[in-house]
């Protein structure tokens, strides 16, 4: 991202701005010479500055002082923050600061490049254990209405190359669904994968965040008052960064054009259920509401998304593998008399859990 795009996300976005301060506070501490830095600021600023007594300027410097400098600078308009900075021999500060966008990013990507980078192919062992990266099989869209984007293009053939492209689009809300273990969670891992290890340059600057419902269900410390963003920190950041509730709830204003929502497990949630959990309420009003604050792609099994269509710009479906290209994926892992003795298994035990692939169609199209 270049260095005049940044700097217009600091001054056009409060929250931004508060992040960007509070994740260089510490590196302020360490670094700073109050003394130094406050003569510079009469020097360059001296309407900005009006009273020396509250720093309490000794040697060494006061905690409190450090503090109420920081203060100081974080409240001046932020083109003459950045200047003291830069004058103080400070400017890796300066450029932290300005780089707070792309470091946030850098932060969830790395978050989510550790947590989603292998699947596990069989519900048991870890022997068929592989990268989310390496999966490629085909997709397949039967129909698009290109009618229903205003001002944006599809691309023409949508493969599993260039899927990525629709998150492109000037899209509300897009349901892709699928029945129970065809492969949901992991095209949404695939993505998250592909985004977080920068494999798409378009997305460079955009900024992935994602709700699992089921992830949510096993995380015992939630209660009523849980809200979404509360679940939104959780599991996008990891536990010693800044970001607070008050500026992922600011996003939703601020930065719809920059962020993309992914929902996995939309069925986890019935339909008008809105009980006494905040974040309940507020999940269900994204997946059953018709104008999203944020672009978001949910996923979800079919009957559930029948139950949202109406809200919905674009509906893909994910469907399993058939016996020859299921052969042909177990293949890479075993030779072909133990492919063939555990394809006849499977064809006896019928479990479609095991069927997984990424081929999509289009369902149903909304204009």
């Amino acid at each position: 991202m270049d260095e005049n795009k940044q700097f217009d996300i600091l001054v056009n976005s409060e929250s931004m701005r508060r992040y960007a301060f509070a994740s260089c506070k510490e590196q302020f501490k360490l670094k700073a010479n109050p003394e130094y830095m406050y003569n510079l600021l009469i020097t360059l600023l001296p309407k900005e500055i009006k009273t020396v007594e509250f720093l309490n300027l000794k040697e060494p410097p006061s905690p409190e002082g450090i503090e109420k400098l920081w203060e100081l600078l974080e409240n001046l308009n932020i083109r003459n923050s950045l200047m003291i900075l830069k004058n103080a021999d400070l400017r890796m500060i300066a450029d932290n600061i300005e780089k707070a966008w792309s470091r946030l990013i850098n932060e969830v990507k790395e978050k989510h490049s550790n947590e989603h980078s292998f699947v596990q192919v069989l519900p048991f062992g870890k022997k068929y254990r592989f990268q989310v990266k390496d999966i490629v099989t085909p997709i397949e869209v039967i129909k698009i209405n290109k009618s229903m984007f205003k001002q944006c293009q599809l691309p023409t053939e949508i493969t599993f190359y260039t899927f990525h492209e629709v998150l492109l689009t000037d899209f509300g809300k897009i349901v892709i669904q699928g029945e129970p273990g065809i492969g949901k969670s992991v095209h949404v891992k695939y993505l998250l994968n592909s985004w977080a290890n920068n494999k798409w340059k378009e997305f460079n600057d955009k900024l992935f965040l994602l709700i699992s419902i089921k992830d949510v269900f096993i995380e015992s410390r939630l209660n009523n008052n849980t809200s979404l963003y509360q679940l939104i920190k959780e599991q996008n950041f990891p536990k010693d960064s800044c970001i607070d509730e008050t500026m992922i709830k600011e996003w939703f204003k601020e930065k719809r054009k920059d962020i993309i929502l992914f929902i996995d497990g939309a069925d986890e949630l019935n339909s008008g259920d809105n009980n006494s959990n905040s974040w309940v309420t507020s999940l269900n009003s994204i997946i059953e509401g018709v104008n999203c604050s944020l672009p978001t792609v949910v996923w979800c099994r079919n009957w559930r998304a029948e139950e949202i269509l109406f809200s919905c710009d674009l509906a893909l479906e994910l469907i399993g593998f058939n016996r020859q290209q299921l052969k042909e994926f177990f293949q890479k892992f075993e030779d072909n008399t133990k492919c063939n003795s555990f394809i006849e298994e499977l064809d006896k035990a019928n479990i479609g859990m095991l069927k997984r692939n990424m081929k999509i169609k289009s369902t149903k199209i909304f204009s």
